[in-house]
């Protein structure tokens, strides 16, 4: 389950490609920015990425490449009166339920082929996702390894 911020949320995205004729570059920020407190009297952190990617065109159809990215969630302020809060010595029943043990920095390392053959609306990515540096507020599920495949259409 991924909470929302029950409340307007401004985004912001900046992005530069370069294409030259057998590589092609780019950088991307993005940032997510929360407006006000909840109707659950909490505020959810703001959250900023930075990606700066590469890939080969050598070939017609297979197109690898590698991507570093870096991300920023800040924490929870406030907290969900409706939620079981800490005990006098300041202990939340569950990790989950500490508003602290939330965002952080993570850098990641990624490896890329994109299938794309000549003339083609479509893709297919295959990627390897490796963090190579993580500092999460508490206890949290950090990300060891991750595989994916995406399909893409362009219209």
């Amino acid at each position: 389950m991924q909470m929302g911020s029950g409340t307007w949320d401004i985004t912001a995205g900046l992005s530069y490609v370069q294409e030259r004729e057998q590589f092609h570059w780019g950088v991307d920020a993005h940032l997510l920015v929360r407006t006000a407190d909840n109707s659950r009297d909490y505020l959810l952190g703001d959250r900023g990425a930075f990606n700066i990617w590469a890939y080969s065109v050598i070939w017609d159809v297979i197109q690898p490449g590698i991507q570093l990215s870096a991300q920023n969630s800040g924490k929870i302020h406030g907290s969900d009166p409706s939620l079981p809060g800490p005990d006098s010595l300041g202990r939340y029943p569950t990790a989950v339920l500490n508003p602290n043990n939330y965002g952080g920095d993570q850098v990641d390392a990624t490896a890329f082929v994109r299938f794309h053959p000549p003339s083609a609306n479509w893709y297919v990515d295959a990627r390897y996702t490796h963090p190579i540096y993580q500092h999460l507020n508490g206890p949290q599920v950090g990300l060891r390894n991750s595989l994916g495949v995406s399909i893409g259409f362009g219209f």
